[in-house]
């Protein structure tokens, strides 16, 4: 394979990888873990552990105030009579409830 078709194959993969869950992000990385250390010897199995650790120390976890997203999305909610949306939330759940 060409290097541009490496860059292309990344590209993708990367695409898609944005779209997965956490769980099937996390999922897709030990099966990917596991498919490269078949592929790499022992030293160098030490070596992407050194990278992952380099790289989850440059990551830090970033952690968000709910109210950060105020306001995010209102036009939404623009049309919307809540004081009837609510009562039709709450009339589908003792349905559901009945249903059960």
């Amino acid at each position: 394979m060409t290097m541009s078709a490496h860059s292309q194959d990344y590209s993708k993969a990367a695409q898609h990888a944005q779209r997965l869950t956490e769980d099937e992000l996390a999922q897709l990385v030990a099966e990917l873990a596991v498919m490269l250390s078949k592929r790499m010897g022992q030293q160098q199995q030490k070596r992407i552990a050194e990278t992952q650790t380099q790289h989850q120390a440059e990551q830090p976890e970033q952690l968000h105030n709910v109210m950060e997203f105020k306001g995010v999305a209102k036009d939404l909610w623009s049309d919307v009579n809540v004081e009837e949306y609510i009562k039709e939330e709450r009339a589908s759940w003792r349905k559901r409830e009945r249903d059960l």
